[in-house]
Parts: C-alpha cells; structure tokens; sequence
C-alpha cells in the first residue's frame, strides 16, 4: 500500500523516515511532516503556585504500553532518585500497574486516573509522537525526553530540556537529579520550551487545517 501511496503525510519527521524504510517505499510525492497539535484555549495555565518538584509521566498504563513508554525506566529512575518524588499519572487498563508497583520505591505514586481538580491538587504539591512534552513545555515546564523518536524534534538538549540515553534508568535519573538540584536551570529550560512551542511549533492552530493545505497543494485543488 504504501509504495503506490503519494505523498506519506506523518506526524513527525521520525515516523516519516520509518515508514518510508520499514515500507520501501519511494513515494513520488515524497514526505509531509504535520506534527500534533492541541486546543491552547482549552488549556488553563496556573501561575504564582509555589510548587515542589514533581517528576511526572502521564499516560494510559498497560503492557502494550509499559516497554514503549519507558514506565518500567520511569520506575528505575525513581529508584537511583531517591529524594525526588515521582508520579505515573494515568488510568491502569490491566494488571502492568501491580508488577510496576511491585518493583517501585517508596518515593513514586501510581494514581490512576485523576479528575481537573485531582490534578489541580498535584500541582499545588509539587510528560508515534510526543505531544505530552510539548503540551508540558506549553506551561513553561522543564521536560526529559529519550534521545531516539521525535523528541529530539522538540527538545534541544541542555537548552530547553535533556535527552536521556534510551533504555538507561541510570542516564534518565542523573537528568532529573539535575534539575531536581537547581531551581534556575528548570526556570531557563521552562522558558526556552515555552517559546519554542509558541514561536515554532505552532500548536495553537487548527492541525486539520494544516493538513487540508497539504492536500489541497498536492492534487491541485
């Protein structure tokens, strides 16, 4: 299907690479890149909160989900971490919940699904594509991301954010130790995000629209 496809439209430059590859395909109208976008309206932003360090990762939680999310790695990280606090936020669909707790240290917490104001509550004490991290760096939030897939599209390492190494718990805690330890850094790498998100990424327009205009230009419309 794909080698008589023209064009391949992705949702990053990554998918696009794969899929040509992985399909052998050679589509004459090359590749289109639309990455995810989301509402910025229908976002609140919470400022003047005097939040403690809060290292989260958000996500349906299951086995298809528990490799390819890196939960077990989050959980790792948390163990080599021991004075942050971690959090996997997000409703359990099976039982990967109970192994990745059975292997967890004290300092994270599982909480399954929350509602606004459950989250409301978390951030007074204290993220194919990935639009989580964007969305976290919308609000101005220091974010890690791995350092193979398409957040290396969003995160530019040791300016708006870390690329850890992918597959090491090791590598990913020292990123979080760093900024656990120093306030100014999370507050540079925060602003730095934010103004990429909003200078470049341009997620508060319509992705549809962006696509109709990719189509329509390709078949002449």
């Amino acid at each position: 299907m794909f080698r008589n496809t023209n064009p391949i439209l992705s949702v990053s430059n990554v998918n696009k690479h794969e899929t040509i590859s992985n399909a052998r395909a050679n589509p004459s109208g090359g590749g289109q890149t639309t990455h995810h976008g989301f509402d910025a309206a229908e976002f609140r932003r919470i400022d003047g909160l005097d939040k403690e360090p809060l290292v989260v990762t958000a996500g349906r939680v299951d086995w298809e989900r528990l490799g390819r999310k890196a939960y077990d790695l989050f959980v790792g990280a948390a163990g080599r971490a021991p004075q942050a606090q971690f959090a996997v936020m997000g409703k359990s669909h099976d039982d990967s919940t109970e192994y990745l707790t059975a292997i967890a240290t004290s300092n994270i917490t599982f909480t399954g699904w929350l509602s606004d104001d459950d989250l409301l509550r978390w951030l007074s004490r204290g993220e194919g594509y990935g639009r989580a991290l964007a969305e976290a760096m919308y609000f101005g939030l220091p974010v890690i991301g791995a350092d193979r897939g398409a957040s290396k599209e969003l995160v530019e390492h040791g300016a708006s954010g870390f690329l850890f190494e992918s597959g090491s718990d090791e590598s990913l805690a020292s990123h979080i130790f760093a900024l656990y330890e120093d306030h100014e850094l999370r507050r540079r790498f925060g602003k730095k995000g934010r103004d990429f998100i909003q200078r470049k990424a341009n997620y508060d327009q319509d992705v549809g629209a962006q696509f109709y205009s990719i189509l329509t230009r390709l078949w002449g419309c």
